[in-house]
């Protein structure tokens, strides 16, 4: 399954097929089948978050329901926000829609986005920051949606898209 979807349904797509993208994909669904951990090294660019996804996505909605194997969440933890938008806004609904068009899925692939607490900031100490500050040597945008953030309530760092993190 994992070979039709990188050659068919990603290639009729406009994705280009990367031959070691669709064999990480494998590793990672076999590592998966045999309940064992996978570290891997993996070069910029060679497209670990398909890789995986589909991996998951092969193992979760095309494995026989047996005594080895009830389908179960399958966690993907990340190294920042960016990545996280990334996956729940661009990825994942992108492949649903794909393997939805092509028959593959019969409905969306569904998320649960969790998030700890570096995605948010005490308000109390976000205020003394903002009130520390001179709007003219911040970046006006910036300085604006930080402002936002007090306003709004809530203080989910995941949601500012004008601020730039470290």
């Amino acid at each position: 399954m994992i070979d039709v979807i990188f050659k068919e349904v990603f290639s009729k797509s406009g994705f280009v097929v990367r031959e070691e993208q669709e064999s990480l994909s494998k590793h990672i669904y076999r590592n998966m089948l045999e309940h064992k951990i996978l570290l891997s090294d993996i070069p910029v660019g060679l497209g670990k978050t398909h890789a995986y996804l589909v991996a998951a996505i092969v193992f979760n909605f095309f494995l026989k329901k047996n005594a080895l194997h009830n389908r179960m969440p399958i966690v993907f933890t990340t190294s920042s926000i960016e990545l996280q938008r990334a996956i729940t806004q661009e990825d994942i609904p992108e492949i649903s829609a794909q393997l939805l068009a092509s028959g593959i899925l019969k409905a969306p692939i569904t998320y649960v986005l969790r998030k700890d607490k570096e995605n948010y900031v005490r308000e109390n100490r976000l205020r003394d920051y903002v009130n520390t500050l001179d709007p003219s040597k911040k970046r006006i945008t910036e300085y604006t949606a930080l402002k936002r953030l007090l306003s709004n309530g809530v203080i989910d760092l995941g949601e500012v898209n004008a601020i730039s993190y470290l």
